[in-house]
């Protein structure tokens, strides 16, 4: 800087003192404005995030520091601070923008959500109607059982008079009345022809070729039926028993259960396998079965009936 005139020749003493005055009365007045102004700022920016509001004042106390240390940089200083709040509008505008975006989102995820509560309840009267449905069915699977059970229980009576021999060959010429007689021997008891009711061969579901169809047997007497099913468990008959030709074949006397009762028998003598469970049987055309000789007698009626029973 340039020296007065006046302070080259001694004489501007109070001049000098005015003008330290005015200097001080400047500074004073600018620095009032300039608190005006960052106040100012401070209410502009009072609605932006916290992280730039503390980005201001750490940046208005380097401006402070740096008017203080040289006020020749107040033009550039103040220029950047424009810019940057300048920025800072522009931010704060893509916030605003953001924050509609957000609220109209909000409404159509409202909007969603009283659809979504109309439908649920839609749902729930469709979820009552079916469980009532539910009710209403298994009433109906209840009463289809029972219906069953009286059906299987009727069809197994018819079939009290009746055996079935499993494993007699097949011929033209076959005359059955006489093979059941020696069956009966074989058994140890000793009928007639006249004991006989009916006798004839079924043919199963399911064919399998090479095996002999069952051969079904009604006699005039259970008690001719259970004897001939007694002697029949006892001695093992084959066709060498009947005097058939050919190699020895098992034959097999059982009682003759309906469908039903069959399919049942099977799945309990599997589940008595895995069990190890010692005795199955019928009699009467009944099922039953114990864990050994220790434990009772269990009648079996269906498949739930050793299913929920503990044979551990």
């Amino acid at each position: 800087m340039q020296r007065s005139p006046n302070n080259q020749h001694g004489s501007g003493t109070n001049t000098g003192v005015t003008q330290r005055k005015t200097k001080r009365r400047d500074d004073s007045e600018f620095q009032d404005t300039f608190q005006d102004f960052k106040d100012e700022i401070r209410r502009t920016l009072h609605a932006t995030k916290n992280e730039i509001g503390q980005e201001i004042k750490n940046y208005n106390q380097l401006l402070l520091q740096d008017i203080k240390e040289n006020l020749d940089k107040l033009t550039t200083t103040t220029e950047e601070l424009r810019r940057d709040v300048a920025g800072i509008t522009r931010e704060f505008s893509v916030i605003k923008e953001e924050f509609t975006s957000l609220r109209a989102s909000v409404e159509f995820a409202s909007n969603q959500y009283d659809d979504i509560n109309k439908k649920l309840s839609l749902f729930s009267n469709d979820i009552k109607k079916i469980e009532a449905l539910e009710i209403e069915l298994q009433d109906i699977k209840n009463q289809h059982q029972a219906l069953e059970a009286i059906i299987n229980t009727n069809d197994q009576r018819d079939r009290l008079l009746n055996l079935e021999f499993v494993g007699i060959p097949e011929s033209k010429d076959e005359n059955l009345n006489d093979l059941t007689v020696k069956i009966a021997q074989a058994a140890n008891v000793t009928i007639n022809i006249s004991d006989i009711v009916q006798v004839n061969r079924i043919s199963p579901r399911v064919k399998i070729q090479g095996r002999p169809r069952t051969v079904v047997v009604k006699f005039q007497s259970r008690l001719i039926k259970e004897n001939i099913l007694s002697g029949a468990r006892k001695n093992r008959i084959s066709t060498k028993s009947i005097h058939l030709p050919g190699n020895p074949v098992p034959i097999f006397v059982n009682e003759h259960l309906t469908p039903y009762n069959k399919i049942l028998l099977k799945k309990l003598k599997d589940y008595a396998k895995n069990k190890e469970i010692q005795y199955v049987w019928t009699k009467n055309g009944r099922l039953y079965m114990r864990k050994n000789n220790l434990s009772p007698a269990v009648q079996i009626q269906k498949e739930q009936d050793f299913i929920k029973r503990n044979f551990n």
